[in-house]
């Protein structure tokens, strides 16, 4: 499985994990992907199918280039900033998105 959020457009591929559905929403448990030497891995819950569904979800990722991919996937805005250091290296970052 491969999976890209729209609104940060860098694909993850070779997905695993779980996907719980029931009918006021769903569960991810213990997704992991790969995009190139990167790793990610996110798991939380929505409760609902629509746009302005509830949800609560946790990101991980480990070894994050910052390469043109990364570049790529941020708002022009962000690319800005992102052009205006020159970063080189790796990062790992740790998030949570919440909606109620």
């Amino acid at each position: 499985m491969t999976i890209t959020y729209r609104e940060f457009p860098y694909p993850v591929e070779k997905v695993r994990g779980e996907i719980d559905f029931r009918a006021d929403g769903f569960r991810v448990k213990h997704m992991r992907g790969r995009h190139g030497p990167a790793v990610v891995r996110f798991d939380g819950d929505a409760g609902g199918y629509t746009v302005e569904s509830s949800f609560r979800f946790r990101v991980e990722l480990d070894d994050v280039p910052l390469d043109a991919d990364l570049r790529a996937a941020l708002t022009p805005s962000a690319r800005e900033v992102f052009d205006s250091f020159s970063p080189t290296g790796k990062v790992t970052v740790r998030g949570r998105a919440r909606r109620n």
